[in-house]
């Protein structure tokens, strides 16, 4: 339809001119710094937070190397004196909430907020204050975990914080009270930037886009946004019952009160098993985005990945009981979490599936230049076991240099084989033929 503009009548008073505001103060005051620390410390750029995700996610990386290091050291030797029992128990929650937490999930968003805008044609995210808001509320909860380590001990409950050992009767000290406070306020960070990229992408996208349109990182990278929109408010929950609990003398987990230990596994898993597509989706969306460029062709089963990544996510959250199978589960939802978790295995061999077909060699040819088998056949001689050997070891691969040596022969009539061979086979080989005879 066209726009025809119809010239103002003669006489007609003139519209006054927009008015444009040359300064603005205060907190809405845009950065304009473009040089020097304060064009990093006060951007709302996407690229620049995104980099400084990943410079934070890179720092905690160490700090959880460091402290993984420390955990190895105590335990490469018997009766280790490197880390005291308590200390021990503090660096092995410190570790894997420092991995999970303070690395992980922000190395995510670095190259969510760096990548996203630019790969739908976004001028920015839609809202790039709070983009930043979100940033400096990860750094600053990631400050407040690790402050218990200076304030009389950290967390000592495992990054799980199972009841009744993370309640004050078993752990007195304000690690733990740290670690709660301070997880809520990432959590703060990690919504905050869902919301943020979830209407980046839903409102910002290129004229002409769709959303079939875009690329697979996005797609996976919007579906870990929705898991993070349900899942956070889960641990937020869990997290202040155990806040008050500790802090209140509120009796949630307690069983003397007629409450259920078990509630904080749920609320925990609930949150937790969705956390790992969280963390791993965002690699397959990498992954599918890097194989297609290098091989030359367009990703196979585009629309599959995409549905595949959905359905990850949301049966995702159904599944959270299988990291409770020891807890007396009823049958009706063990046999189902058995079964969606095998769904899901299906789901990610889809997205394998599509990259085979892009050439990449998923069954690659494996050569072990000295391989050794020790076996023990009665009463035989060394000629025969050699025979027995070499017929096992050719049906079990493809094909076999051969037995080189025979190591020992044992008087009592039984014969201890040592066979160094050369194994080169290749892994489910006739579904790669089939595969590549439907190769276009």
């Amino acid at each position: 339809m066209a726009i025809i503009e119809q010239p103002a009548p003669v006489g007609a008073p003139a519209l006054p001119a927009p008015a444009t505001p040359t300064r603005t103060y205060g907190a809405l005051r845009r950065p304009v710094a473009t040089t020097g620390w304060k064009s990093w410390v006060f951007t709302v750029d996407h690229k620049k937070l995104g980099l400084m995700y990943g410079a934070m996610a890179m720092f905690f990386f160490i700090v959880g190397g460091i402290e993984a290091v420390l955990i190895r050291l105590q335990l490469a030797a018997p009766n280790g004196k490197v880390l005291s029992a308590s200390v021990y128990n503090q660096m092995f929650t410190m570790h894997a909430t420092t991995m999970v937490f303070l690395f992980v999930m922000p190395m995510a968003s670095a190259f969510a907020n760096y990548f996203l805008p630019l790969q739908i044609g976004a001028r920015d995210v839609a809202f790039p204050r709070i983009n930043a808001f979100g940033l400096w509320t990860f750094v600053m909860g990631a400050i407040f975990v690790n402050l218990s380590w200076f304030m009389g001990g950290s967390a000592d409950g495992g990054w799980f914080m199972y009841a009744p050992n993370s309640t004050r009767m078993f752990s007195p000290s304000h690690g733990i009270d740290f670690w709660t406070l301070g997880l809520q306020i990432t959590g703060i960070a990690s919504l905050t930037g869902a919301i943020n990229l979830i209407v980046t992408v839903i409102n910002m996208r290129a004229p002409g886009m769709s959303l079939f349109k875009m690329p697979i990182f996005s797609w996976m990278i919007m579906v870990v946004q929705f898991l993070l929109v349900f899942a956070m408010p889960v641990i937020t929950v869990a997290l202040f019952l155990l806040n008050f609990s500790r802090s209140f003398g509120a009796t949630f987990f307690d069983v003397k009160s007629g409450a259920d230990p078990l509630l904080w596994q749920h609320l925990f898993w609930i949150f937790g098993h969705p956390e790992v597509y969280i963390l791993i989706l965002p690699s397959f969306g990498i992954i599918s985005e890097v194989l297609p460029v290098f091989s030359r062709k367009p990703l196979f089963g585009y629309k599959a990945v995409i549905y595949a990544g959905a359905a990850i996510g949301v049966l995702g959250f159904t599944v959270w009981m299988h990291h409770m199978f020891a807890t007396g589960l009823s049958l009706p939802l063990t046999i189902w979490t058995m079964l969606a978790t095998m769904m899901i295995v299906s789901l990610v061999a889809l997205g394998l599936f599509s990259y085979r077909r892009l050439g990449v060699d998923l069954f690659p040819k494996v050569d072990f230049p000295f391989v050794n088998i020790t076996t023990t056949y009665p009463g035989a001689s060394p000629e025969a076991v050699e025979r027995e050997v070499t017929k096992r070891i050719e049906r079990a691969v493809n094909s076999v240099e051969g037995v080189k040596k025979v190591i020992s022969y044992s008087n009592e009539g039984y014969s201890q084989v040592l066979v160094e061979f050369r194994l080169q086979t290749r892994i489910m080989d006739a579904v790669a033929d089939v595969r590549s005879k439907m190769r276009v």
